[in-house]
Parts: structure tokens; C-alpha cells; sequence
């Protein structure tokens, strides 16, 4: 779950989502959320801290960022 801190205008809220919501399959909710804020920090019209600072993950994957398995070259051995 992503919430923030304080009230935040829907504007740079909905820029803020499409962002997030473009990495999170990809990274997981952490490394979304910091890319997210990255890049509202770069722009010049969203670089305050109002704008991307308030975003804050919480629940049962909060700041776990997940490692990335290539499976051409990870091995399982099941013993029984």
C-alpha cells in the first residue's frame, strides 16, 4: 500500500500514480515508489518536496526491494 503523509493536489498526484504504476510490476513496491519520487524531484514543476516527499509505502512489503532471478541461469535441486 502507497499513502502519503499529507493532502496532496490531484494534478501532481495523478503524474505521481502513472509513474508509479508504470514501474511497480516490474520493480515491486519500493523501487517503484523511489523511481516515482526520482522523478518528480528532476522535474522543475513537481521538484518541491510537497509534490513527491509525502509518498510513503506500508504493509507487508514496505521498503523490501525484491531481487531479480534470471531463470536462463538459476538452478532448483528438489531432494527427497
Amino acid at each position: 500500500m502507497v499513502a502519503t503523509l499529507w493532502p496532496v493536489e490531484d494534478e501532481s498526484a495523478s503524474r505521481f500514480a502513472a509513474r508509479f504504476y508504470d514501474r511497480l510490476t516490474g520493480e515491486g513496491t519500493a523501487a517503484a515508489l523511489a523511481h516515482a519520487q526520482r522523478e518528480m524531484l528532476a522535474d522543475p514543476g513537481t521538484a518541491h518536496p510537497y509534490y513527491w516527499a509525502g509518498y510513503q509505502d506500508a504493509g507487508r512489503d514496505a521498503g523490501r526491494i525484491p531481487q531479480t532471478v534470471d531463470a536462463r541461469r538459476s538452478s532448483v535441486s528438489v531432494s527427497r
